[in-house]
């Protein structure tokens, strides 16, 4: 009878570890999934504004292509709103 609860106790031990080795797993491929997908981000973010500036070497033709294809960027770029671009140009 002592083996057999000797044997019990060992496949719950066993069981238990497996679980906890599993979860460990997850969360350290989801932490390595994070970086990977941030690295990502942070180039393509980076490639976008450099081709696009790059592409562009005339100012005007860069204001006018922000100003139709991203405003967001416009105002990130000149740390204005086109409104006030406007009005400053005039």
């Amino acid at each position: 009878m002592e083996d057999a609860e000797k044997l019990r106790r060992t496949y719950l031990v066993a069981i238990a570890q497996h679980e906890i080795d599993v979860f460990q797993l997850n969360i350290s491929q989801h932490v390595h999934a994070r970086r990977r997908w941030r690295r990502r981000q942070r180039k393509w973010q980076f490639w976008t504004t450099r081709a696009r500036i790059q592409r562009r070497r005339q100012y005007d033709q860069l204001m006018v292509e922000l100003r139709r294809e991203d405003p967001y960027s416009f105002k990130n770029f000149m740390r204005m709103p086109p409104e006030m671009f406007d009005d400053c140009s005039e």
